[in-house]
């Protein structure tokens, strides 16, 4: 991964980032992304961004060192009086109408670039701010989930495709796939995915390669129960062989360690996809899969 992003580095690709911020816990790097337009162009309502909006994410956590940080962060969110709460959402989807509002005028004063990238910000803000109030209407909710956050990315992406001549998306399977999300006992909706909203808005034009593997070793986390919220440890888990009426356990049996295959022309059967070392069911979903026979931990750098 380091050499392929220096490698994107040394012949001048773009990269962007797609997901709503802080692990789709703390909707304060949207808003500070704006600030540095707003101090140029609009001073006064850049005052009142500091002063009214950003202190009532007071309630974030202070230890940020966790792999894990944003489940104490969703956790303090929804530990939140619901006024309080309302008053957050109320703040944040008036700051994104007023830059959306205002952008004529922004645009008079700074490069129009500057503006969009601002103005898309904002708009990430309402999503993330928007992703927290679904957590906390979880447990009370009488209608089917919604999948805000993939929503985000797809625009965010179709924003990508206003500014590029093509793109790739790098993402997990669950979130690539044509297909609804639905992971029972975890996710028991079925979420609208992000590969569903780009094939929706860019028909045939989008191509869709998942991933799939044979077996191996996984490196995963799990809670330090006596740690600090959010701090976790790392451990391995040994996966497959993997059953037939899965993606992973049909490619397995094409005697090839690693291969691409196009599903346009080559149909497969098969009713689930291993997620991690679990099997979970998916209807038709990709365009073409890359499998590798077996997969080991990653290594991290010293002091990273």
């Amino acid at each position: 991964m380091r050499d392929h992003l220096r490698w994107m580095r040394a012949n001048g690709i773009r990269f962007y980032g797609m997901d709503i911020s802080g692990s789709s816990g703390n909707t304060v790097p949207a808003i500070e992304a704006c600030l540095p337009l707003l101090d140029e162009v609009d001073p006064s309502y850049a005052k009142v961004v500091r002063s009214t909006l950003l202190p009532l994410f007071d309630y974030l956590p202070v230890d940020r060192t966790g792999h894990a940080w944003v489940a104490p962060a969703l956790q303090a969110y929804m530990a939140l009086a619901t006024g309080l709460r309302h008053e957050i959402t109320a703040r944040v989807g008036s700051f994104a109408e007023r830059l959306h509002a205002m952008r004529v005028d922004y645009a008079a004063q700074a490069s129009p670039d500057r503006v969009q990238k601002a103005l898309h910000c904002a708009t990430m803000a309402r999503h993330t701010d928007a992703f927290m109030a679904a957590m906390s209407e979880g447990a009370t909710r009488t209608y089917p989930g919604a999948n805000v956050r993939d929503l985000a990315m797809a625009e965010t992406v179709e924003w990508i495709l206003r500014r590029e001549d093509r793109i790739v998306v790098t993402a997990h399977n669950g979130h690539i796939q044509r297909s609804p999300l639905w992971a029972p006992p975890v996710i028991n909706d079925k979420l609208t995915t992000l590969g569903q909203n780009l094939a929706a808005a860019l028909g045939p034009e989008l191509v869709v390669i998942g991933s799939a593997f044979g077996g191996g070793t996984l490196q995963l986390h799990r809670p330090l129960l006596d740690g600090p919220p959010g701090h976790v440890e790392q451990f391995t888990e040994k996966v497959g062989p993997f059953e037939p009426h899965t993606l992973d356990g049909v490619l397995s049996t094409f005697g090839l360690p690693l291969h691409l295959t196009d599903l346009r022309s080559t149909p497969i059967s098969f009713t689930h996809v291993i997620n991690g070392g679990a099997a979970q069911p998916i209807e038709a979903s990709y365009d073409a899969v890359v499998y590798i026979d077996e997969v080991t931990p990653w290594h991290a750098f010293p002091g990273q």
